[in-house]
């Protein structure tokens, strides 16, 4: 990040860059955070750099000569290799952040530095398209299609609401049957209620995940 970002910033200006770096966050991260459930690390916003500096190094022989074919190769055979290594479960890598990360970084280049008759309007819709970042983080925060967030919901109900925490927790473990601490609090409530037999169920239905 500090070695492809100095060349970024010495173009862009510092004001610019910090924009972009942290926007490139926003944006790489938001994908991971919707289709995969979570994710850690600032690798997308490095995808975001390298993915700006394809389209300046069209434009600028000193970053050409610096960030050559053999850096592009690198990064992108990295990102490859990346996908098998998270499919097989060797290493958990945020792959939907390195592919929204580059492709957030090669649009805003175009923007920035492109060549292309349709310049103008990219850099228009590029702007405009910052604002699906408020809908996209609602949903972030709010995953209702996500088991962990409706057990997170039924450890933050008052304790009095049990019916609620019921509700979440069903939802919790329908939505992750792995959660094992979700049936465990499903199957304690039953059994507090005096539902004896809906505990063993739930205890049972837990097991067999």
């Amino acid at each position: 990040i500090a070695f492809l970002g100095a060349w970024l910033e010495a173009r862009m200006g510092r004001l610019k860059f910090l924009a972009f770096f942290l926007l490139a966050i926003m944006a790489s991260s938001a994908g991971e955070f919707l289709l995969e459930k979570s994710a850690i690390g600032l690798s997308g916003a490095l995808y975001a750099m390298f993915g700006a500096l394809l389209i300046l190094r069209r434009h600028d022989a000193v970053i050409a000569e610096m960030f050559n074919d053999l850096a592009v190769i690198t990064g992108l055979l990295w990102m490859l290799i990346c996908l098998p290594l998270t499919y097989f479960d060797i290493v958990p890598i945020a792959n939907i952040a390195h592919f929204s990360g580059l492709a957030y970084g090669w649009v805003a280049g175009q923007a920035l530095w492109g060549t292309m008759r349709w310049r103008k309007p990219l850099l228009m819709g590029f702007c405009v398209l910052h604002l699906l970042l408020i809908p996209a983080y609602y949903f972030v925060m709010h995953p209702f299609w996500i088991g962990r967030y409706h057990w997170y919901l039924a450890t933050k109900e008052s304790t009095n609401d049990v019916n609620k925490k019921k509700t979440h927790l069903k939802n919790a473990v329908e939505l992750e049957p792995g959660l094992s601490q979700a049936w465990y609090s499903l199957a304690l409530l039953h059994a507090v209620g005096g539902e004896t037999d809906q505990a063993w169920k739930s205890c049972l239905d837990g097991l067999s995940y």
